[in-house]
């Protein structure tokens, strides 16, 4: 049994997903954001792959391959166990 929160605040949009630690899974997330919007994005096991963005990028994952594409502003990209791969920055 898994679970989906979502807060939904005039400045941001928070999704968690929770399994009991007796389960394991998979989730996969598509988002399709205002093109200059921030992305503040946190996982710890997954990879997080952003297609384009004309907004400030943090990412961070500590277990996930992390792969931007076509970004025009400023990127931090961390992660403990994984690659990093930045292109047409």
């Amino acid at each position: 049994k898994g679970s989906l929160k979502k807060e939904n605040e005039l400045d941001h949009l928070s999704l968690k997903t929770q399994f009991e630690d007796s389960i394991s899974g998979e989730v996969d997330y598509t988002l399709v954001v205002p093109q200059g919007m921030t992305l503040h994005l946190i996982t710890q096991h997954g990879n997080v792959t952003i297609g384009s963005a004309h907004g400030a990028i943090h990412v961070c994952t500590q277990s996930g391959d992390i792969t931007i594409c076509k970004s025009a502003s400023t990127i931090k990209a961390e992660n403990a166990e994984g690659s990093i791969s930045i292109t047409d920055a």
